[in-house]
């Protein structure tokens, strides 16, 4: 009911996508294919020290469809991942490995941050070397944090463009025009 446009009944991905959106743990895992949006998110604790993990997300998938690996689709890969959505929360060591997919690109949020996702399977539920080979983590400096964040800003990456909602845009306003 508070949804302008609510998914529908059998759109199970689109459903946990709005749950993770709002802030209900799910089996995603957010990622960006842009670099300086991940570089925006680990600016944002600024007293401590961030990471920039970057992943192959086919790498990834390869180690489930080694024939055609590639990023899964909400489409194509239907079947697939709504298998992964109702899985249990138990863990099993000979249980589905996590897999990179492509979102439903339903909100202008996911678009405007170029996100996808990881869906977490049962065999382990942290992303490491052993699921994902090609995994490496950028340090990010707590001292380097606030320059970071000004060079983003001059390449227009702020809170203002990355969440499209209006208390984000007019939370930046006020800081921006120091109205706080």
């Amino acid at each position: 009911m508070r949804l302008d446009k609510p998914p529908g009944e059998q759109e199970e991905l689109k459903w946990v996508q709005l749950a993770q959106h709002f802030g209900l743990r799910t089996r995603l895992l957010d990622w960006t294919r842009n670099g300086s949006v991940a570089l925006y998110f680990a600016c944002q604790e600024r007293d401590i020290d961030g990471i920039v993990f970057v992943l192959n997300p086919v790498d990834l998938n390869r180690q489930v469809d080694s024939k055609k690996p590639r990023v899964f689709d909400a489409a194509l890969d239907a079947k697939l991942i709504r298998s992964y959505l109702r899985l249990k929360g138990k863990r099993n060591k000979r249980g589905r490995r996590t897999i990179a997919v492509n979102p439903v690109w339903n909100s202008e949020r996911i678009m405007l941050q170029q996100g996808v996702f990881t869906l977490h399977g049962t065999r382990e539920f942290a992303l490491d070397g052993s699921q994902a080979p090609s995994l490496c983590g950028i340090p990010i400096l707590a001292d380097s944090k606030s320059s970071l964040i000004e060079e983003l800003e001059r390449v227009g990456i702020s809170e203002m463009t990355i969440f499209p909602e209006p208390e984000h845009v007019c939370r930046y306003l006020v800081q921006r025009a120091g109205l706080g």
